[in-house]
């Protein structure tokens, strides 16, 4: 995580965050830091490979 706080536009304030993601962030860092690119992108990816183990399993089920 990274923060600028003298920053008024972020790349962020245009993207949607999954609410999973968001929960990972400490209490105290709410609204103070920055998810980074590489961070929500890692994430996505990762999910998509869970998704993907998930519907494997379910199809040989």
């Amino acid at each position: 995580m990274a923060a600028d706080p003298g920053a008024k536009d972020c790349w962020c304030g245009e993207k949607k965050f999954p609410r999973e993601l968001l929960e990972q962030i400490p209490e105290e860092a709410v609204r103070k830091v920055c998810i980074c690119q590489e961070c929500l992108q890692n994430y996505l990816n990762e999910q998509e490979i869970s998704d993907a183990s998930y519907q494997a399993a379910e199809s040989n089920s």
